[in-house]
């Protein structure tokens, strides 16, 4: 097995949704779905989509109320142009597998190519070699290019090429599976501009509700060429290029597209079509291996700090080097865009952006690119004004309520006990932003943005709880839903409760230390925003009296007040048909009961375990395990992380195994709408946060690692504050080295190491409960 390729010997039709999803490309800006160049391939779905490029639509409800969303946003599946024919004599060269020998694909994660090849059986005894090459640019956000080579074995004849840029495109319909599909009318554009200047093709279009612009241009390279002819439709636009061919001779074509679209936060890059022409123009002038080469050089630069070495097992370094993969080519890499559900990749869950961001997909860059975090972070400040008029909305008097499903920060969850009630994206955006601060040290972007998301978020938890006199005047919050989507609109959920209390001292922390470091940011930030001289204390006092459910008799946190009091799910009577239970069961049928769609108290535990002994952690592993469906993809790997953290390391390598292949053995059978971007972070967290067991706690960086009894050894690389270390973990011990930066100050297995360059140090494995003691700690800058 070839660990840094995705591979496919056989041509089958019967997943094919899946494959293409699995071979998508994309840099972050644009995506493409692995689709065939020549396409008529039932059961197909031809995607192209830009990140933050959406249309709205009307939601309707049958019964409405005050504060639901008035307006959905769709991630729109734009021009297609990929499309490339061939006609050998006049006869169709099509993805039949009966007339498909010598076939082959793949998708290289060094070069970013998608690769094709095979031999056509055509009729009367011809045969035609066909070989495709397919890029999308990491340095040239706007670019991707296809070569297409075509050589006859066998024949002389004719040869056509057809090259299309397809104007018309459409999203899904909208299904019975709530997590795909969409209610968008069939055609969601109208026509600005189409045309052609030579070999080139191009189109504008504008979105007919949101108003966004996109332009598509495609420009064409050919050897040999006997003829061309041009025409435009309704539909399309096209070039066929005519070929007299002999045996051996060999065609090759090249096109190279470029897409620039609008998006309502930042607007676009100049004018849309004047940047895709001079794009096309370029590359054209370039070549189709000088954008390899790029590729080759940008994602050289990822692996060196996000690649992570596994000997020992093979099936498991492809997928975790598949994942990563996919997180550096769905990830928005601007303030302008995020990362969707399903990435570039499909159109599961709209292109939406979630709490995924902050909770998975930050914390697996955090130690790698750092850079990429701040964009994300960036992104939410870009969205705080939408916040502002959401918190309104939904009665607060200030600060900020981040919408739960979103692209223009705006709210779009039709569904409010499992959107809008999940008040903890909040605490979410706020703990990401601590934990960025504190691995980078970059006091620029908190004063910049981050000190604002803070205060924002801190105000509107304190004006969200309320201190109650039943709980002995401890600060509760109400009628939330936290991660867990099973159990819906619960007091005092628990992770809801850890998250806002850290938002809550952190806010106040920072507030503090502006206070005393830049006064003069924090008058204008009062100014800007109207903070009131005694809120950051209120913020305090709320944190410190925050309530936390606590089962005396188990010895357990509840996930909410009333979670003891549920009934049992018969999980022994439940048929393995009817998971996930959202598909087969009302929801009320779900909140009655003590089920688990996904890690919730349990992911708490991990977060923010500076706060609870490994027994308690433990203690909650142990009763929780057992509720979960794991329904949701983003449940297995922090049971993994968490069960590593306790000692369970079989537990936790099972877990792993399960979150590394979710895509690529499709465990959750909806692969063919999107991979599941927040899950392929998670493997990410499983090796570093888990089997690593790397933390940091107010800025210093902890580790406590193990070997999984089936490797070898694994390592990977840290970037921490302006210091880079290589962590190599075998039987023998932890190798640290000290790679760039004169010195740095790490705690592995409670003993604390002062690293110097080019001085590696070795630290025993040592499962033994050595780690510092806990403490209430707050964190500071």
């Amino acid at each position: 097995m070839n660990t840094w390729k995705l591979e496919e010997h056989e041509l089958d039709l019967s997943n094919l949704r899946k494959q293409e999803s699995l071979f998508a490309q994309g840099n972050g800006y644009f995506g493409w779905r692995g689709t065939f160049e020549e396409g008529g391939v039932p059961n197909s779905l031809e995607g192209c989509y830009l990140n933050g490029f959406y249309e709205t639509f009307p939601i309707k409800y049958p019964e409405t109320a005050y504060g639901y969303p008035g307006q959905g946003q769709t991630m729109l599946n734009v021009m297609n142009a990929k499309t490339i024919r061939l006609e050998a004599d006049g006869e169709p060269v099509r993805m039949d597998p009966d007339k498909i020998r010598e076939y082959h694909r793949e998708l290289d994660f060094r070069t970013g190519v998608l690769s094709r090849s095979f031999v056509f059986a055509a009729s009367g005894g011809k045969s035609i070699r066909v070989a495709v090459r397919r890029v999308v640019s990491f340095v040239r956000k706007h670019c991707g290019a296809i070569a297409f080579s075509v050589t006859p074995i066998d024949f002389s004849g004719k040869l056509t090429i057809m090259s299309a840029l397809d104007t018309k495109s459409s999203n899904q319909n909208a299904d019975k599976d709530p997590r795909i599909g969409t209610h968008l009318p069939e055609n969601c554009f109208e026509r600005i501009e189409t045309g052609r200047n030579g070999n080139t093709l191009h189109a504008v279009q504008r979105t007919i509700r949101s108003g966004l612009t996109v332009a598509c241009a495609a420009g064409h390279t050919v050897t040999g060429e006997s003829g061309c002819d041009y025409t435009c439709g309704e539909q399309s636009l096209e070039l066929a290029f005519a070929f007299d061919c002999v045996p051996g001779s060999t065609v090759e074509f090249e096109k190279y597209i470029a897409y620039c679209g609008e998006t309502s936060l930042c607007g676009g890059d100049g004018d849309p079509l004047t940047t895709v022409l001079g794009e096309t123009e370029a590359a054209a002038r370039e070549g189709f291996d000088v954008l390899v080469s790029e590729n080759e050089s940008y994602l050289s630069r990822y692996w060196e700090t996000a690649g992570i070495e596994i000997n020992g097992d093979d099936y498991l370094q492809q997928g975790l080097r598949f994942n990563s993969f996919h997180l550096i080519q769905s990830v928005g890499k601007d303030s302008c865009r995020s990362v969707a559900a399903k990435g570039l990749t499909g159109e599961g869950y709209e292109g939406h952006y979630f709490w995924d961001t902050e909770i998975y997909v930050i914390p697996s860059f955090l130690y790698s690119n750092p850079e990429i975090c701040r964009n994300l972070l960036e992104y939410r400040y870009q969205c705080l004004p939408a916040a502002r008029e959401r918190a309104r909305e939904m009665g607060h008097k200030n600060g900020a309520l981040f919408a739960w499903r979103t692209i223009n920060g705006a709210e779009c969850s039709a569904y409010f006990p499992a959107g809008t009630a999940q008040y903890h994206i909040n605490g979410d955006i706020a703990v990401a932003v601590k934990n960025y601060v504190q691995v980078t040290g970059d006091a620029g972007f908190l004063e910049e943005c981050g000190a604002e998301i803070l205060f924002e978020t801190a105000r509107f938890w304190r004006d969200l709880g309320n201190y109650s006199e039943e709980r002995n005047g401890m600060f509760c919050i109400n009628c939330v839903t936290g991660p867990d989507e099973y159990t819906a609109l619960v007091n005092n959920n628990f992770y809801t409760n850890r998250i806002a209390r850290e938002n809550l001292w952190y806010a106040h922390s920072i507030y503090t230390k502006l206070e005393e470091k830049n006064p003069r940011r924090l008058s204008e930030l009062r100014e800007k925003i109207g903070l009131g001289p005694e809120e950051p204390q209120e913020w305090k006092r709320a944190g410190d009296a925050m309530f936390f459910p606590y089962d005396e008799k188990r010895g357990v946190f509840l996930q909410d007040d009333s979670f003891a009091y549920k009934a049992d799910w018969d999980f022994s009577g439940t048929p393995k048909e009817h998971y996930p239970l959202l598909l087969h069961y009302h929801p009320l049928v779900l909140y009655r009961h003590r089920v688990l769609k996904q890690a919730d108290t349990v992911l708490a535990d991990f977060m923010l375990d500076q706060y609870i002994s490994d027994d308690q952690i433990k203690r909650d592993f142990d009763y929780y395990e057992p509720l979960t469906t794991h329904d949701s993809s983003l449940s297995v790997c922090i049971y993994s992380i968490v069960a590593s953290r306790i000692g369970y390391l079989d537990k936790a390598y099972d877990y792993f195994l399960r979150s590394a292949r979710t895509d690529l053995d499709d465990h959750k059978g909806n692969t063919k709408d999107g991979v599941h971007i927040a899950n392929m972070a998670g493997t990410v967290m499983c090796i570093i946060n888990g089997f690593a067991g790397v933390r940091q706690y107010d800025g210093r960086l902890e580790l406590r690692p193990l070997l999984p009894g089936k490797w070898k050894s694994y390592k990977f690389r840290l970037r921490f504050r302006r210091c880079l270390i290589e962590v190599a973990i075998a039987g023998e011990g932890v190798l640290l080295t000290l790679l760039t930066g004169k010195e740095m100050s790490l705690v592995c297995w409670g003993r604390t190491l002062e690293l110097t360059e080019n001085n590696p140090q070795m630290v025993p494995l040592n499962p033994a409960d050595t780690a510092a003691p806990k403490e209430e700690r707050i964190g500071i800058l």
